[in-house]
């Protein structure tokens, strides 16, 4: 009998010990697993400055709205860095610089680098009457995104993050616009890879390029009418 109750209790300390480091270990994987970073959203009218926002080095996406009924209106963004402690910024790069007809009616996307983790505001620059939304989004590097093989879309776009594998593919392009078609292959991290395409008007070819690192890629697509995107 007192063999059994020394078993019992030799089993139980070993469920316990197991049990232990198990939690331990879930909550050494919670603390190691980065958190989601939530996105910052502005809205506002005319000319305007950002509050001071804190972003982390990487690709970011920035989503914008535009609405005007001046035909002649224009709309900029422009980054401005964190310098001197906080007491001054400084310019970094243009965003977006949008005129005419295409800043009347403004709902798109574009992907940039944020070379350096660190504060920065935005300047818009749009006209008084004008009202605008803008949305900052920090996607976290996956391990894998999905396989994609149709992207669609229209006007200036960022599309979601795919997958490729290494290798040679083929991207059939097209564009029903007049204007501008520009799609160019950016990695996760907001670095661009190749620009597949600069051409004005419409477009239906097939482009080779050769992927030297699997992972995840997303395209910039600057378009003033519908496109398409197919991977092979």
């Amino acid at each position: 009998m007192k063999q059994i109750q020394t078993y019992i209790i030799l089993l139980l300390a070993v469920v316990l010990l197991i049990s232990g480091c198990a939690d331990k270990d879930a909550q050494a994987n919670e603390t190691t697993t980065p958190s989601q970073i939530e996105p910052i959203m502005i809205d506002g009218t005319g000319r305007d400055f950002s509050q001071p926002l804190e972003l982390q080095e990487g690709l970011a996406i920035i989503k914008m709205r535009h609405v005007v009924d001046d035909s002649s209106a224009y709309f900029g963004i422009d980054l401005f860095e964190e310098a001197d402690n906080g007491e001054n910024y400084i310019w970094k790069t243009k965003l977006i610089s949008k005129i005419y007809d295409e800043a009347v009616n403004l709902n798109s996307s574009k992907a940039v680098k944020i070379t350096e983790s660190g504060n920065y505001k935005l300047e818009i620059d749009a006209d008084p009457q004008a009202r605008w939304q803008i949305t900052l989004e920090q996607p976290r590097l996956a391990a894998n995104a999905n396989e994609v093989y149709e992207l669609t879309g229209r006007s200036m776009q960022a599309t979601e993050l795919f997958h490729l594998d290494e290798g040679k593919k083929t991207f059939r392009l097209k564009h029903d616009g007049s204007g501008k078609y520009v799609v160019v292959l950016l990695d996760d991290k907001g670095n661009q890879v190749a620009e597949l395409v600069n051409n004005k008007g419409y477009f239906d070819e097939n482009i080779e390029f050769d992927v030297l690192f699997e992972g995840n890629y997303l395209f910039n697509v600057e378009a003033d009418g519908g496109w398409e995107i197919y991977i092979q």
